[in-house]
């Protein structure tokens, strides 16, 4: 029979990761820290530690405490380098690495990071989960875009909705597909190919809205960024009609007790 301790631990990293995906991040980094605490306080086994380390970096960082989720992270890599994990573990880490410099703005870090994830990637000899090989894919371009290397960053993000259309375990209404759409979206608006855009938004919009739901943290910061980008491109009253729906699904945001 499963110790209650054990029992106690995972329900806490089960509504964690329910309120993480919820985008429900307080409540997240509440549930994570309460489950590291167990660590101390009971007998988990220490080879759980660092999943637990990552998935409340990963939170943190959704937060914007980038240093404390960084702090984390490493902490996490070396744990995981020493205990000899799974390559996929050690990959998800540099990954998640990768993600929270890129979030706080830490170009030449993330690509540091990510560069790290690909190469523990190309010589792993175990298998990798497709979905794990979608985000570095996705992230890759990403970075790219960022550096406004938009023919590369094209190249990247249509490899990765290819590669997840075509996979068993993800296809077209997974919510990383939605993701490499809003990312190939951005895109559109950054190099001013509007009518492209505007043609792929309503796809976009509508495989987010069914893998996320349309007042999830994500999809209401997809629209917010479309917005900007269109007001700044000087497409007003797209901006105008954008401007509407986003005051609608906060007002059903703050209704649901989301906000």
């Amino acid at each position: 029979m499963e110790d209650k301790d054990l029992r106690l631990w995972k329900s806490k990293m089960a509504v964690g990761r329910m309120s993480y995906d919820l985008g429900l991040y307080p409540q997240a980094v509440h549930h994570f820290r309460t489950a590291l605490s167990l660590f101390e306080a009971k007998h988990i086994p220490q080879e759980l530690l660092s999943r637990n380390l990552v998935d409340l970096a990963k939170a943190l960082g959704s937060m914007g405490h980038f240093d404390e989720g960084e702090e984390l992270l490493n902490k996490a890599i070396r744990l995981d380098t020493e205990d000899c994990v799974s390559s996929a573990e050690i990959i998800e880490d540099y990954h998640q690495l990768s993600l929270l410099f890129w979030r706080a703005n830490k170009q030449g870090a993330a690509e540091d990071a990510i560069a790290q994830a690909m190469k523990l990637m190309s010589e792993s000899k175990e298998s990798i989960p497709d979905e794990l090989i979608a985000k570095l894919k996705k992230h890759k371009a990403v970075l790219s875009v960022l550096n406004k290397d938009y023919r590369n960053a094209e190249k990247l993000i249509d490899d990765a909705i290819l590669f997840i259309a075509s996979s068993p375990v993800m296809g077209k209404f997974s919510p990383l597909y939605g993701d490499c759409l809003m990312v190939k979206l951005m895109m559109y608006m950054e190099t001013e190919r509007f009518e492209e855009a505007l043609a792929l938004y309503p796809e976009a919009l509508k495989i987010l809205d069914v893998s996320r739901g349309e007042t999830h943290v994500k999809t209401i910061a997809f629209i917010e960024a479309i917005e900007h980008l269109s007001e700044e491109k000087g497409l007003h009253e797209e901006a105008a009609t954008l401007k509407k729906e986003l005051a609608r699904l906060k007002e059903m945001s703050r209704k649901k007790g989301v906000d």
